[in-house]
């Protein structure tokens, strides 16, 4: 259910997590905004969340897929930030990154 972090042993939300709480809140899924919000993981690694993760980003995202598009990365800023956990089921301190 997450993706593990070697370097910072830190274990992140899977998109399947940000899709389960699209269904929630939207009713449907958003897997587009989550790859757009989560690319630069491949070059940053652990500290992908410095890009993309903001409220700009947020609001382009909206801008070119609608209201639902908007609302989807931001919840998927708030799991981010809220859902993170260490290895072993224990939650981090301080949650995420984002918005820091």
């Amino acid at each position: 259910m997450f993706l593990y972090d070697l370097q910072d042993k830190i274990i992140m939300p899977r998109h399947k997590v940000h899709r389960r709480l699209d269904r929630l809140i939207l009713g449907r899924e958003m897997p587009h905004v989550h790859l757009m919000k989560d690319w630069p993981y491949r070059v940053l690694g652990p500290r992908h969340r410095v890009v993309g993760h903001d409220m700009l980003t947020n609001i382009l995202i909206g801008l070119l897929y609608g209201r639902d598009a908007f609302i989807s990365a931001v919840l998927h800023d708030i799991a981010d930030k809220y859902y993170p956990v260490k290895r072993g089921g224990r939650r981090r301190r301080g949650g995420g990154r984002a918005y820091r």
